[in-house]
């Protein structure tokens, strides 16, 4: 409310004429985590995450774009080239010399480790795997959206993805598609987004028209499908039928339940599970298709 109200201000001319781009707005609006808490929890809905965006833009078009911001909206090539020279990379990340000239140059916490890059990319592990884990698909075909992190930082979630994928009876396609866009909207550079966005639709509309449901693992950069391009875009035939045909892992898996699969074989008990559901999950899908899953696995006690 504070931050919505600060801008409220900024545009009605309350506080000067160039409030709208001055660095003290920026300050106001910098801890806000683009979490979009608000979008659910706010009794006004206001999308607070939405308003940075357009700020952050013309902030940006008013001042430039800072090392750090171009770093981190650059994310998916500086990750290409983090895990392209692995593990030199992962070694020059975890050096204190390193960290402290991060620190000063663009503000890292020094005491904090950033992500290890993968020696192979979960795309490069795809495409040289010899068989998939199931014989020919009997459901038909789903789209696994790869993003960032998953392809140069943590592989193994994508490859237990396709495993329960295809042992849910589905081919699995992977699309040469670009990043969803989010480290760009989070960093000011909308136009690149936006341009992310539009290709990204392109790329996935044809999947989608033939009837395959779009799957992913990380929900900040899946949910945008569901409502930051609807938003860049505009409610044309092709981004919204994209956008309602995206699912998080979880609801993919629980809709094939009540479709009539008869879920995963079980060798043990699962045991005591703790949920801690990402941001933007709560906000536009909730915790409830997670819990749902979790709790038809045996032996499953979950906790959120």
């Amino acid at each position: 409310r504070g931050r919505a109200n600060a801008l409220r201000s900024a545009m009605s001319g309350r506080i000067s004429m160039d409030a709208l781009t001055n660095e003290r707005l920026y300050e106001v609006l910098d801890l806000c985590l683009e979490c979009k808490g608000c979008k659910a929890e706010c009794p006004s809905n206001v999308d607070m995450s939405k308003l940075k965006h357009e700020f952050l833009a013309q902030y940006s078009d008013n001042h430039g774009i800072s090392l750090r911001n171009r770093l981190f909206g650059n994310l998916p090539t500086v990750s290409r080239l983090g895990s392209l020279f692995a593990p030199i990379s992962n070694w020059t990340l975890r050096s204190g010399i390193v960290k402290g000239v991060l620190s000063q140059l663009i503000g890292l916490e020094k005491n904090r480790d950033l992500p290890l890059f993968s020696t192979q990319t979960f795309s490069q592990w795809f495409n040289i795997r010899e068989k998939p884990f199931t014989s020919l698909a009997k459901r038909g075909e789903v789209v696994l959206f790869v993003d960032t992190f998953t392809n140069y930082n943590y592989p193994e979630l994508g490859q237990s993805a396709i495993k329960i994928l295809e042992s849910m009876g589905y081919e699995v396609i992977l699309p040469n598609n670009q990043c969803c866009g989010r480290p760009m909207l989070s960093n000011g550079m909308l136009d690149k987004a936006r341009a992310n966005a539009t290709a990204n639709v392109e790329i996935l509309f044809p999947y989608v028209d033939r009837g395959a449901k779009i799957v992913g693992i990380e929900p900040s950069c899946l949910l945008s499908f569901r409502d930051d391009y609807l938003s860049l875009l505009g409610d044309d035939k092709k981004t919204k039928a994209v956008s309602d045909s995206v699912m998080l892992f979880e609801e993919f898996y629980l809709d094939s339940l009540q479709d009539g699969w008869p879920g995963l074989d079980f060798v043990e008990d699962v045991g005591k599970v703790l949920l801690h559901g990402h941001c933007h999950q709560k906000a536009i899908v909730g915790t409830e298709p997670a819990i749902k899953v979790l709790d038809t696995m045996p032996g499953c006690d979950v906790e959120e």
